[in-house]
C-alpha cells in the first residue's frame, strides 16, 4: 500500500481523532487521523483509505472507514462523522436505508433508493453510493451487473468505457441512450476491485439479494415492454440461465414482455474474442432493434 507521508486534505469528515482501518482494504492498514478546526482529516495517511477512487486521481469520500481506537467513536466512523452518507445532509440514525411496501411513483422510489446503505449495514464494503437511471418515461428497461468506478463517481449508469460501448452496439448517441433505457442493475453501487486486481469484483449472493428489492419494485412501476440483460449476472438474476452462449442471440419473455440478453460490453471475460459469438452479439443487437421499433 502506498502511504503519503506529507499531510494531505481528505472529503472524508472522520469522527474525531484516533486510528481507523479502512474496511475497503483487505490487508487492514491502520490509519492515524488527526482532525482539523474545519474537520478535514490530515496526514500522515494512507491513500486508499481516505480516497477509495485513488486510481483516478481524484479526492473522494470514503464511506467504509472503521475507527479502532478513534475517543468518539467504536461504530463504523461514517455512522458518527460529520458528512453525509447519502449527499442529502446530515443524518441522526444509524440505519440510513427506508424501503417501503408500496411505491406510487418512481420518483419516490428513487428517492429512497438514493439513500441506500443497507449493504453497507450489513457490513459490505463498498466505493460508492447508488447509481441510479435518469427518469424519461422510458419503456425499455436495460438491467446490467454492478457500477464500475466512473459510474461510482458520477452516480450516472453507463458512462464509462463499457457504456460507450453498449451505444455503439445499438447505434444510440447518449441523449438517445437514456431516453430509451430505464438502467439499472443487479446491485447499484459500485463494489470495488476485485481482489486479484482484475476488473471489478462480483457482488456476493447477499449483496444481490439486498439489491433485488430495488429492481421487483421497479418492474412494478415501470411495467417495461422490453427488457434487455447485459451479462451474465444479469441474465441469470433474470432468467435462472446459467450459460451466456446458448441465450445471446435469442428472445424469451418474463410475464409476457420480452427479453434479449446482450454479453457484458466491457470485454473482460473474452466471450466476444469467438466469432461466433460475435454473430451471436449481431442476431441480439438486431433484435433489440426490432423490439425498439415496435416500442409506442
Amino acid at each position: 500500500m502506498t502511504v503519503k507521508t506529507a499531510p494531505i486534505d481528505c472529503a472524508k469528515r472522520f469522527a474525531g481523532p484516533g486510528e481507523y482501518r479502512c474496511a475497503t482494504w483487505r490487508r487492514g492498514a491502520i490509519t492515524r487521523v488527526a482532525t482539523s478546526a474545519s474537520g478535514l482529516s490530515l496526514g500522515p495517511v494512507s491513500v486508499r483509505a481516505t480516497n477509495p477512487y485513488a486510481s483516478t486521481g481524484r479526492i473522494q469520500p470514503c464511506w467504509n472507514a472503521i475507527a479502532t481506537t478513534a475517543s468518539t467513536a467504536t461504530a463504523p466512523a461514517t455512522s458518527r462523522a460529520d458528512v453525509s452518507l447519502t449527499g442529502f445532509g446530515k443524518e441522526k440514525r444509524l440505519r440510513m436505508t427506508t424501503r417501503k411496501s408500496a411505491y406510487r411513483s418512481l420518483a419516490s422510489l428513487q428517492r429512497d433508493l438514493a439513500r441506500c446503505r443497507a449493504c453497507v449495514e450489513e457490513g459490505f464494503a463498498l466505493e460508492s453510493l447508488p447509481v441510479r437511471a435518469p427518469l424519461a418515461q422510458q419503456r425499455a428497461y436495460l438491467y446490467g451487473q454492478a457500477p464500475g468506478i466512473v459510474e461510482g463517481e458520477e452516480r450516472l449508469p453507463w458512462r464509462g468505457r463499457a457504456g460507450q460501448t453498449l451505444r455503439r452496439w445499438l447505434e444510440l448517441d447518449e441523449d438517445a441512450f437514456y431516453a430509451t433505457f430505464y438502467c439499472a442493475s443487479v446491485t447499484r453501487c459500485y463494489p470495488g476491485r476485485a481482489a486479484s486486481g482484475r476488473g471489478d469484483r462480483t457482488p456476493s449472493p447477499r449483496e444481490r439479494e439486498l439489491c433485488a428489492f430495488w429492481h421487483r419494485r421497479e418492474l412494478e412501476l415501470l411495467r417495461p415492454q422490453l427488457i434487455v440483460t447485459a451479462g451474465g449476472l444479469a441474465l441469470r438474476a433474470l432468467l435462472g440461465h446459467p450459460s451466456l452462449t446458448e441465450c445471446v442471440g435469442e428472445r424469451f419473455e418474463v410475464h409476457g414482455v420480452p427479453v434479449v440478453p446482450l454479453p457484458h460490453p466491457s470485454g473482460a471475460s473474452g466471450w466476444l474474442n469467438a466469432p461466433a459469438n460475435r454473430r451471436r452479439l449481431d442476431r441480439a443487437v438486431e433484435m433489440v432493434r426490432v423490439e425498439l421499433a415496435r416500442l409506442p
